[in-house]
């Protein structure tokens, strides 16, 4: 920390490290650039075990695709993001998702939104069990309302003014659109549980 010339090497050094572990070389160059963008532990370092193996989490899943047959991926690349209560996606039957696109995510308190959407989760499969069904799949048009829920309160903030992370601009040819739910932990709350009272925007069988 006091000279450039080691500093350098020790970017360097982690550089050449950092890059063998990423395989998409666009995400490379966004997560590890080749020139240092600051110098090396003067911010506080991410202390991970597989963060750069694992960029993309859902993605990374082999064989996840949906009942058409269609890769999540080949999907998502196509449509950009869409789920329901950012819980549940159109094609993936019973598939449960919690921190996941459109839910309050990195919008919030993290562990009191994890809780709330395992509360959801655990409701909904002892509701699905209780009524003798085989699965729940949300309709496209839940999706779409969703989606357009979580852009229309997008649009009364500064979020859009920004090309940042939140709204998927990290990443050169994705979809610019806000990745979170922005409307807080209280609405998003009773919103999610006023669905589960009727299965409102799901097929059930």
């Amino acid at each position: 920390m006091t000279s450039e010339e080691a500093n350098h090497a020790a970017y360097d050094f982690w550089l050449k490290k950092t890059r063998a572990r990423i395989s998409d070389p666009v995400k490379a160059s966004i997560l590890a650039p080749s020139e240092r963008p600051r110098p090396a532990a003067a911010k506080r370092s991410s202390f991970e075990m597989d963060y750069f193996d694992l960029t993309g989490s859902l993605m990374c899943i082999p064989g996840l695709q949906n009942t058409a047959g269609v890769m999540l991926k080949e999907e998502s690349d196509r449509d950009g993001a869409n789920t329901y209560l950012g819980l549940t996606r159109k094609g993936y039957l019973n598939m449960l998702l919690y921190y996941s696109v459109h839910g309050p995510a990195a919008l919030s308190n993290s562990p009191a939104s994890i809780e709330l959407q395992a509360r959801w989760i655990v409701d909904a499969i002892r509701k699905i069990d209780k009524s003798g069904l085989s699965y729940i799949e949300p309709t496209e048009e839940a999706e779409k309302t969703w989606t357009e829920i979580v852009g229309m309160i997008t649009s009364i903030t500064l979020f859009p003014k920004v090309d940042s992370w939140y709204m998927g601009a990290n990443i050169p040819g994705k979809k610019v659109q806000m990745l979170n739910f922005p409307g807080g932990l209280l609405l998003y709350e009773q919103m999610c549980w006023k669905v589960l009272e009727t299965w409102e925007g799901f097929v059930t069988v």
